[in-house]
């Protein structure tokens, strides 16, 4: 059997060297990695398990799999997830890769959530039949809907994450006629005020978006009001959106929303310079403000991303009831690429999760954690 042990503080730098050599970087970059996975991760305590390596005679590391903590909620009950991240095992010792994946699954409370797997590991998944987390949309497509801020928005292919954009769907008939119009006219960009009178967005009167950079007791309030939404979420508490802000592995941009000076819900949006893609990670609105609170959020988003010459505005439907709420508001919509997100489940969970009482979002397993 293979020498396997929990990883602590004493391996970081190893790892990181390991590290280093397959995926690059710099071993900084790992430990800063390493830090916010685990140091200042609010699901990581004294007995959280922060992955595992394999160890040779000579006790060097040749193998990892990294695990990052989250706190879920599942039926009322507090309960944390693993996150599998980093798996790599040196080509002598590739043959004991899978000890580690293996003590990964290996729980019996805890879900585990697969989100960025290569082909290799998307066959294992196949293999031990470890099924995708579920969705309430039908198929295994991806669904979001989008604004276009740049005419070309609609006749290039558009590149969100891994995924390549083909096709545009159910897009909305006046703002492809005016995109139309507008490239004749030789304008490239979409003035903000205009992208927003063509959609049909709800009174905004009483609403105020506010940038978040340290999240207080108003998140804990807004938590326990709304936790009980769904049966199966993520624990969506001020340390969340702190670990959220905090986090200098990826450049999120925290909004919340509030009506008359209360908070009624927030959004996380990974700012992506490099492709011009506001893009929406986590959304958690109050049901009863649903569509004032998110229109205030789509004319925020629409002025942000036009002063920063973002191409596209994007808002994946993290819930079945998204794809005809933001239609109702004037958004169209667009595929952005298969389901990759696994889960493997404990036994007891197994026949009390589904896409009706779930609500998942593109910051589960190491998805922008990463």
């Amino acid at each position: 059997m293979p020498n396997i042990e929990a990883i602590s503080s004493n391996h970081h730098h190893q790892i990181a060297e390991l590290l280093t050599c397959h995926y690059g970087k710099s071993e900084d970059f790992w430990l800063q990695r390493f830090n916010t996975w685990w140091l200042k991760n609010p699901a990581f305590n004294d007995l959280s398990e922060a992955g595992w390596v394999i160890l040779d005679n000579k006790r060097k590391i040749v193998g990892v799999m990294g695990n990052i903590p989250t706190r879920m909620t599942n039926a009322g009950e507090t309960i944390v997830a693993r996150n599998g991240t980093s798996w790599f095992t040196l080509p002598a010792h590739r043959g004991l890769g899978m000890h580690l994946f293996f003590h990964l699954l290996r729980s019996d409370r805890s879900p585990v959530f697969v989100t960025t797997p290569n082909e290799t590991t998307l066959k294992i998944l196949t293999s031990l039949k470890v099924s995708l987390a579920p969705r309430a949309n039908a198929g295994e497509k991806k669904m979001a809907s989008f604004i276009p801020l740049h005419s070309q928005s609609l006749w290039e292919d558009i590149t969100l994450g891994q995924n390549k954009q083909e096709t545009v769907l159910h897009v909305n008939d006046t703002i492809e006629g005016k995109i139309s119009d507008t490239r004749h006219d030789g304008k490239d960009v979409l003035q903000p005020d205009w992208v927003v009178d063509q959609l049909s967005l709800r009174d905004t009167t009483h609403v105020e978006i506010r940038e978040i950079n340290s999240a207080g007791f108003e998140f804990d309030r807004l938590w326990k009001k709304t936790q009980n939404d769904y049966s199966f979420t993520n624990v969506r508490d001020a340390a969340y959106i702190n670990w959220m802000v905090h986090n200098t592995n990826h450049n999120h941009l925290v909004l919340g929303c509030f009506l008359t000076g209360e908070i009624v819900g927030f959004a996380i949006v990974k700012i992506s310079q490099r492709k011009q893609i506001f893009r929406f990670v986590d959304l958690w609105l109050r049901r009863e403000y649903w569509e004032n609170a998110m229109s205030a959020l789509i004319k925020f988003s629409v002025s942000y991303a036009h002063e920063s010459s973002f191409k596209m505005v994007v808002i994946p439907h993290f819930h079945h009831s998204f794809t005809q709420k933001l239609t109702e508001l004037g958004l169209p919509k667009i595929e952005i690429g298969d389901y990759v997100d696994y889960l493997h489940l404990p036994k007891e969970m197994n026949s009390e999760i589904h896409g009706s009482n779930t609500y998942f979002c593109d910051l589960q397993g190491d998805n922008d954690i990463w």
